[in-house]
């Protein structure tokens, strides 16, 4: 394979990262519409999702710190909210589902 050809993949890769995250940052903004019963019915409380917000920067996607509160909370061992370490963060793909964020209205 060509470098020309890497690079551009590379590249490409990236920016269908950023985008994604953007996508999820906005689809995880929704929650914060959903009362206490809602967001505790997904294993999440209003200060876990304000939590991953606070650690996180715009452009870093807080839903995988959202998947892993609520996987800890459903499984029964303690919900740590605070930020994980950034290098475990990058290796870590969310895998859940959220509402697409064209059908949210987010203000």
């Amino acid at each position: 394979m060509s470098t020309a050809g890497s690079l551009l993949r590379s590249f490409s890769n990236a920016i269908a990262r950023v985008v994604r995250g953007i996508e999820n940052r906005r689809a995880a903004k929704a929650l914060m519409h959903l009362d206490a019963r809602g967001l505790a019915d997904i294993g999440l409380s209003r200060g876990a999702v304000e939590s991953a917000f606070a650690n996180t920067s715009p452009f870093e996607d807080p839903t995988p710190q959202l998947s892993r509160i609520a996987a800890r909370r459903g499984s029964g061992l303690p919900a740590r909210e605070s930020a994980p370490s950034p290098a475990r963060e990058r290796d870590t793909l969310w895998t859940g589902t959220l509402p697409s964020a064209g059908s949210v209205a987010v203000p």
